[in-house]
């Protein structure tokens, strides 16, 4: 979160740039989607905004202290138009360009015109809705940590998963990632749902339901499978949900780091290409792994950088052997002083190569 911000409770994608409603200044936030850094904001004064949609001309969201949906121009901040809220409070907000879709407070989402009129309603059939985003003809809302996508005309579950930590406090999607707001660290994560599945087609258990005798206990096999994939990191998760009182839902996550073999087929090809891939784990707390394959000997330099563009951390720079390699971050900067929870950027260079990609350390 940008500094100053302690809560947020809405996000919309527009401009290419995440929206969102800052609850602790009563201010609409506009941010850069890569280093989270403020391009433009506007004050609601005397405000409580909550919720957001954006649909390229207008900016909606919801005042709690006026029970009331306003809409503002996003170019300047100018209020514009109010509309009567369908339900005494309720949570999320999105739109389809031509709809407004508003949660209701319970299991119920209104799809409502511009004017504030209820056109129909849309039955959120698991859990209270908190937060709304719209995905081409779908929709996705949050209710604690599962995110589920469903059928705009009848509800219908069309996928979902879990995320790390509560997304309540906003989702929304730019049309690859979808992106969720978490209050706990003031974070917001990006999500890829290129999948279409609601399940890792990479993961399976021998087991779905029982019972376990107070005392005793049951071996569950894990089989992974990845003959099919590419090389890369994959993550899941298994949900353990039980009749126990105090813990009626436990999520282990899974984390699956595939390294495919290269083959020199021709003479002069490369048997080692270049190559930087993705941390793990990711998010991490303690220590991150970053591996990276470079293709002959060459001088390597690996820095991290924060969400600012400051170099923070100076990894790896020597010259290094052709192949495999993997170095560690522990979350400390050059001075070896711990730095804040946040997104970081990690910057590969060997040779005439570059590559950047993106770690979460989590305090």
């Amino acid at each position: 979160y940008p500094q100053g911000t302690e809560e947020l409770n809405g996000l919309a994608w527009g401009d290419n740039a995440i929206w969102a409603t800052d609850m602790t200044n009563s201010q609409i936030l506009k941010l850069d989607p890569v280093t989270g850094a403020v391009k433009f904001s506007f004050a609601i004064p005397g405000g409580f905004p909550c919720d957001l949609a954006h649909n390229r001309d207008y900016l909606w969201f919801f005042d709690y202290s006026a029970n009331r949906i306003l809409k503002y121009d996003p170019r300047n901040g100018d209020l514009l138009d109010s509309i009567t809220n369908p339900a005494i409070g309720g949570e999320g907000m999105t739109t389809d360009g031509q709809y407004l879709y508003r949660g209701g407070g319970d299991s119920t989402i209104f799809r409502i015109d511009q004017s504030g009129v209820v056109v129909d309603t849309i039955p959120a059939p698991q859990g209270w809705c908190q937060s709304l985003a719209w995905n081409d003809t779908t929709i996705w809302y949050s209710s604690g940590i599962r995110l589920y996508q469903i059928d705009p005309d009848n509800g219908q579950i069309l996928q979902q998963f879990i995320v790390p930590g509560d997304a309540d406090a906003g989702i929304t999607f730019d049309g690859k990632f979808l992106r969720f707001a978490n209050n706990q660290d003031k974070t917001i994560y990006s999500v890829e749902i290129g999948y279409t599945g609601s399940d890792a087609n990479w993961l399976d258990e021998n087991l779905t339901g029982g019972s376990i005798p107070a005392g005793e206990s049951i071996e569950v096999n894990i089989t992974v499978t990845a003959a099919a994939l590419d090389s890369g990191t994959y993550e899941a998760v298994l949900l353990l949900s039980s009749n126990d009182v105090d813990y009626p839902e436990i999520v282990i996550p899974v984390e699956l780091n595939v390294d495919v073999p290269y083959q020199v087929e021709e003479p002069g090809m490369q048997l080692f290409p270049f190559w930087l891939r993705q941390n793990y784990p990711n998010p991490f707390n303690l220590e991150t792994n970053i591996g990276f394959q470079i293709a002959d000997c060459k001088r390597v330099k690996i820095d991290v950088y924060n969400p600012l563009g400051r170099k923070v951390r100076t990894l790896v720079d020597k010259r290094m052997s052709p192949g495999y390699h993997v170095v560690k971050w522990d979350g400390v900067n050059d001075a070896g002083q711990p730095v804040a929870s946040g997104v970081y950027l990690y910057r590969l260079i060997a040779g005439n190569h570059t590559e950047v990609r993106r770690m979460i350390l989590l305090r």
